[in-house]
């Protein structure tokens, strides 16, 4: 991953690692997938988005589908209240 990522983009990542591995929190693909689709989005350079939405989507394939329609309905409002 490239220096010119911005602190929020790792801790985006960060709080995504924790939640899909369960180190310190319950381990929660759901969680996961928000905060790598959080950092995808933000990322600067393609390589660094390739890799978290390759993230998100081994996450989103341990949901069921109803799981990730909510987690996109979070990432809506996320991004509202939270713009880039």
């Amino acid at each position: 991953m490239g220096r010119t990522l911005c602190m929020h983009v790792w801790a985006l990542i960060y709080v995504g690692v924790l939640h899909y591995k369960g180190l310190g929190v319950p381990q929660d693909y759901a969680e996961a997938y928000k905060w790598y689709d959080l950092a995808a989005s933000r990322a600067t350079d393609e390589k660094t988005r390739s890799l978290l939405s390759r993230n998100r989507d081994n996450a989103a394939m341990k949901l069921p589908f109803e799981q990730v329609v909510e987690a996109q309905e979070f990432i809506r409002e996320w991004n509202k209240t939270h713009p880039q």
